[in-house]
């Protein structure tokens, strides 16, 4: 009889478990082009902690592909598509892009799209994320030098940033043209990454002018500061997002699959 209640409460604690809604939790990345380094960013502070060296001079978009768990960056040098080790930082070689100068890297989920932007043609690019080839989208964007780049997901929106004179823009996804938003303001005039965290509705920007991490009004295009990014070249910036479950649920059918464990032994007996 106690076996039959026991597994009744361990089945009816499964349930729980599986029921229960998990926290959500996100990762700020971003590259540090003057030490080649991947670095982690504190959403609260600003602040940047190293986490390895990517082995190459020039990568400068940044993006995590959630469809496949891939972290990709864009170098500038080798005009490479490259990938990405979240846990050391090391980068390998996935194909060349075809595009000189792709700063701004974005992994659209809507469309299941991997974009850049082409400082080279002034324009924004599909790249393929098995041979790193480029595909201009459209015609010139219209904009001036493109820098970040970000899609929105509570929005169905690409931004970028405009280098110079401190804009935010969209981007349509069909021809590659871009409409000015608003003047990021308090001198944010290189503000050369761009990641949109999910979990907090938030879209952060990293300014190289000013060493600091902001985040951006995406109505208005006003840059408010978080504070030093502790870098002094931080040109790149995604968010990982990473799912948590609840720990009282975890403990409820650890519990409950220890006291099943009790009571066989104690069968046994």
């Amino acid at each position: 009889m106690r076996g039959i209640l026991l597994r009744s409460i361990l089945l009816t604690t499964l349930m729980i478990v599986i029921a229960a809604p998990a926290s959500s939790a996100s990762v700020l990345f971003g590259i540090d082009v003057g030490t080649d380094q991947l670095i982690t960013i504190d959403k609260t502070s600003g602040a940047g902690t190293a986490v390895g060296m990517l082995g190459f001079l020039g990568v400068s978009g940044l993006a995590y592909d959630s469809s496949t768990d891939v972290m990709f960056g864009a170098d500038a040098i080798t005009g490479q598509l490259i990938s990405i080790d979240p846990v050391t930082g090391a980068g390998t070689a996935v194909g060349l892009l075809g595009f000189g100068g792709v700063t701004g890297l974005t992994y659209d989920s809507s469309t299941d799209t991997l974009f850049g932007v082409a400082v080279s043609t002034d324009q924004l690019i599909s790249i393929n994320r098995t041979t790193g080839a480029g595909t201009a989208v459209g015609a010139p964007s219209g904009v001036g030098t493109m820098e970040g780049l970000a899609y929105d997901s509570s929005t169905d929106k690409l931004f970028t940033t405009e280098l110079g004179v401190d804009r935010l823009v969209t981007l349509d996804r069909t021809t590659g043209l871009g409409s000015f938003v608003g003047v990021l303001g308090y001198g944010f005039d290189s503000v050369l990454g761009l990641a949109f965290d999910s979990s907090t509705d938030t879209l952060f920007g990293s300014d190289i002018a000013t060493d600091q991490l902001i985040t951006i009004d995406r109505t208005t295009g006003a840059g408010t500061v978080v504070g030093p990014l502790g870098f002094g070249t931080v040109v790149g910036l995604t968010v990982v997002a990473q799912v948590v479950p609840i720990p009282a649920a975890v403990w409820l059918f650890g519990s409950a699959i220890g006291l099943l464990g009790c009571m066989r032994r104690k069968k046994a007996r």
